[in-house]
């Protein structure tokens, strides 16, 4: 068991013809639900809580100081107009979506950061994912 995240609201077609388009094996699981289709990036919940916290420090937030992970310290406010990974790392593990306005915010982020290392294969997934939800207006959704 882990997480996955998916585009909620697209239908089987069209999650099968963007896969295939990928140039190599990292959309290979893809199966069916009743709302959405969820495909690659997945995660141990693990894997994906030390990701988050790498995430985090690099922006100097301790995660474990945070409300939601222990500690007493509330996130900061999120401005929409702003890159920022707050979308991300003040976000339930397991279930809810990021907007399309929210992805669009975290993979500025990402990129802001060089987040997408050649051997981060997961985190880069992760922002393909993005990309795709802001090109389409679709919500990721933390399945």
């Amino acid at each position: 068991m882990g997480i996955n995240f998916c585009l909620q609201n697209c239908s089987a077609d069209e999650m099968t013809a963007k896969l295939q388009e990928a140039d190599d094996d990292s959309y290979d699981d893809v199966y069916e639900s009743e709302t959405h289709y969820v495909s690659a990036p997945h995660w141990s919940y693990s894997g994906f809580g030390g990701w988050r916290r790498d995430s985090a420090s690099r922006v100097g937030i301790d995660l474990d100081d945070m409300v939601g992970f222990g500690g007493k310290i509330p996130f900061p406010e999120w401005n929409a107009s702003e890159p920022s990974l707050i979308p991300l790392l003040n976000h339930s593990d397991c279930d809810g979506s990021l907007s399309p306005t929210e992805a669009r915010s975290v993979a500025a982020a990402m990129r802001n950061l060089g987040m997408v290392a050649s051997d981060d294969s997961q985190g880069g997934l992760f922002l393909q994912l993005l990309d795709e939800a802001v090109e389409r207006q679709l919500h990721v959704g933390f399945c």
